[in-house]
């Protein structure tokens, strides 16, 4: 079957984490947001969170001065969002934003992207900086290692923090496999993917065998 592709909004900044759910993706307290299905997003220009319907229709969720980056949702339905350059895990309630863990005061960096699995954990990149953008990177031009790092969030709202894996050039774009038991990083400015065991207790570090790319991944797929 033959498929096409159609624009459904323009005039964006710098576009991150979409995320794309149906009511039934979502838990009841929050289900009815989604409609009959949203894309969320963050504008990383504009500093908010936005969604947008298959009908174009374009709205401003919430501003983060900070710069919004990863998008995810606990299974009580809170909503969270990285704000990348102040490195905060941040959840929405009642309309406001509350901070629920300072990322950047453990790995001493910002943060990007984030992926929330089934058990309601937030893993989240941490990269480091150092890095001229406008070079292609290789030796003498490469980022300093960063950091994946995992929040855990207790029904009290109680968040339990730890880095899970260092050396890590450039995390992003996380995404878990369609069973749960794989989370795969991609390594930007490392040409890789990388997959964690995530059924052991540590999250031990386990590389992807023949996912050394030729081009520079931005998301998992």
């Amino acid at each position: 079957m033959s498929q096409s592709s159609e624009l459904l909004v323009d005039g964006l900044g710098l576009s991150e984490g979409p995320r794309w759910r149906t009511a039934d993706m979502l838990p009841a307290s929050c289900a009815k947001s989604a409609g009959d299905g949203k894309l969320w997003f963050s504008d990383m220009v504009a500093k908010k969170v936005r969604t947008v319907d298959l009908n174009g229709r374009l709205e401003d969720l919430i501003d983060v001065p900070g710069i919004p980056s990863g998008l995810g949702w606990l299974p009580d339905g809170t909503f969270l969002i990285i704000s990348a350059v102040d490195g905060m895990l941040m959840a929405l309630r009642d309309g406001l934003l509350e901070s629920v863990v300072d990322i950047k005061a453990l790995t001493g960096f910002g943060c990007n992207d984030m992926v929330v699995d089934s058990k309601g954990r937030a893993h989240i990149g941490s990269p480091g900086g150092g890095m001229n953008e406008f070079q292609v990177p290789g030796p003498g031009n490469m980022s300093v290692f960063g950091y994946q790092v995992m929040v855990a969030i207790d029904s009290d709202g109680v968040a339990a923090v730890r880095i899970v894996a260092d050396r890590m050039t450039a995390p992003n774009g996380p995404c878990t496999s369609a069973d749960g038991k794989t989370l795969i990083v991609a390594e930007t400015r490392g040409f890789r993917l990388t997959a964690f065991d995530m059924l052991m207790m540590d999250l031990f570090r386990t590389d992807v065998c023949g996912l050394t790319l030729e081009y520079l991944p931005t998301d998992s797929p």
